[in-house]
C-alpha cells in the first residue's frame, strides 16, 4: 500500500512550513527529505524536513497509533534523500 494512502495516516501531504531559505511552497517534484524526527511530545507523530531547491520546510506527520508512527517513521529512515514524489509512491511493508 502507498504511503499516501496507508490507512493508518491522519493525513497527507503534511502541511509544509518554511524553516530556512526564500521560497514559497515546496514541489514534489523536485523536494527531497532530508531528516526525519519523532516527537518527544506526541507520542502518534514525526516531522520530516525537506529541501526544495535552496529552501528548507517541516511537516507533520500524524497517525493513528504510535505503533505506526514508529513503522512509518522506520520506513521514511530509509528513504532519506530521496524526492517526496517518490516516497508518496512507494509501497510501505
Amino acid at each position: 500500500m502507498q504511503l499516501r494512502t496507508h490507512p493508518c495516516m491522519t493525513h497527507w501531504p503534511p502541511v509544509w512550513t518554511r524553516i530556512s531559505g526564500k521560497g514559497n511552497l515546496p514541489d514534489d517534484e523536485t523536494s527531497r527529505l532530508e531528516e526525519v524526527h519523532r516527537s518527544t511530545v506526541v507520542r502518534n507523530a514525526c516531522f520530516l524536513i525537506i529541501q526544495c531547491d535552496k529552501t528548507r520546510y517541516i511537516g507533520t506527520l500524524q497517525f493513528d497509533d504510535d505503533q505506526c508512527c514508529e513503522k512509518i517513521y522506520d520506513f521514511l529512515s530509509d528513504h532519506r534523500g530521496q524526492s517526496i514524489r517518490d516516497i508518496r509512491e512507494l509501497d510501505v511493508p
